[in-house]
């Protein structure tokens, strides 16, 4: 509770998750400014996971791009995120 509290105040949007959801890589997307649209890059494992509310809730804050990446989630056990630098 004390993490929700939290991150509640930085006035983002949170949107929750089930265990079951977190175990098929939706807690692994990464949201990604271009020019001209914000990307929302997420596995097609996460896109197939997230109940239809929750990815009309995502696409307010960008444009979907889900990706196959399998091998990676199976072998490598990470997902999108994983294999996106971030620069703060």
């Amino acid at each position: 509770m004390r993490v929700l509290k939290e991150l509640k105040k930085t006035g983002k949007k949170i949107i929750p998750i089930t265990i079951m959801q977190m175990q098929h890589m939706c807690g692994n997307i990464l949201e990604l400014r271009a020019k001209d649209a914000n990307i929302i890059v997420m596995s097609q494992t996460a896109y197939n996971n997230f109940r239809p509310q929750q990815k009309k809730q995502i696409s307010k804050y960008g444009i979907i791009l889900p990706i196959d990446i399998r091998t990676i989630e199976t072998i490598g056990g990470g997902s999108a995120r994983c294999m996106l630098g971030e620069v703060f």
